[in-house]
């Protein structure tokens, strides 16, 4: 583990797709957090929130919109804090369109896909990289997001839970 990774980063086998070009050759570091991780996170962005709705209180005539903004997107980030099981810390691996070989550098939370959009920093050209996550984050991440239950399902071979009836519609 490098000195710039974060404690429970795991580097996991991934591909970097381009409509139809597709490269399997990556590498994505991923940060994968338990419950309790995800609840400290999810008070702290809480509280940060609102510690810059108080703080905004002393802006003359900012407060009249900082504050309630700041108020409310504090359960936002809340909930989201919640969600945000598997996240992004950055990859390695060669660009399908122009094959550059490069470190992305994009972070962020992960969809329940397990995909997350990068940039080629050589062509330019908008990626989408598709990681391999553990089993067990699998099911869960399934579970995290009912939302994101029909892009999963789209991708597995046998939707579980599904009446056969329906998937040979």
């Amino acid at each position: 583990m490098g000195n710039d990774e974060k404690p429970g980063t795991l580097e996991v086998p991934a591909r970097l797709a381009y409509g139809d070009r597709v490269n399997d050759s990556v590498t994505a570091r991923i940060l994968i957090r338990n419950p309790s991780q995800r609840t400290g996170n999810a008070v702290m962005g809480l509280l940060k929130c609102w510690g810059l709705a108080v703080i905004s209180i002393f802006i003359p005539l900012g407060h009249f919109f900082l504050v309630p903004a700041f108020f409310i997107a504090g359960p936002v980030v809340f909930l989201m804090g919640l969600r945000e099981q598997v996240r992004l810390e950055g990859a390695r691996g060669t660009c399908p369109m122009c094959g550059e070989t490069q470190p992305f550098t994009e972070h962020g939370p992960m969809s329940a896909a397990a995909q997350h959009p990068v940039r080629c920093s050589a062509c330019r050209r908008q990626l989408v990289l598709t990681a391999e996550l553990p089993g067990s984050v699998r099911s869960d991440a399934v579970t995290a997001e009912p939302s994101n239950v029909r892009v999963w399902m789209a991708n597995a071979d046998e939707p579980a839970g599904v009446p056969r009836s329906a998937t040979n519609d």
